[in-house]
């Protein structure tokens, strides 16, 4: 997957991203790792939304179980890596994630923040 086509991913499946940017262009210019790394920020900023959570942890699944390179890179450093910060927020995820899911937070978590389950 290209760069275009990862953030088209996001957008299609978070439109809302779109009001963090100052124009809808300048989300598709941007880097994927910027513009999941926004999708982070909404994340964390919407983390009592359980609807919304919801919709969060199946999409991380949907990338992690991609297969894709790009899509797993930019979970990794753009996403997980700025919500396992919160080590509360990271536990809230894992229960609501997929296996593979699962296993990659919990690197983010080892690796970047030192913890372990």
């Amino acid at each position: 997957m290209n760069s275009e086509a990862a953030i088209a991913m996001l957008v299609d499946k978070f439109p809302n991203l779109l009001d963090r940017v100052d124009s809808p262009l300048d989300a598709f210019i941007a880097s994927p790792y910027l513009a999941y790394g926004l999708f982070a920020q909404e994340v964390i900023d919407n983390r009592s939304d359980r609807t919304f959570m919801d919709r969060v942890c199946a999409f991380i699944d949907q990338l992690a179980e991609s297969g894709d390179k790009l899509l797993e890179e930019v979970l990794v450093l753009s996403v997980l890596e700025r919500v396992a910060e919160d080590g509360s927020l990271a536990r809230e995820l894992k229960g609501k994630l997929g296996v593979k899911a699962q296993k990659l937070i919990e690197r983010v978590e080892s690796e970047y923040f030192g913890r372990t389950n």
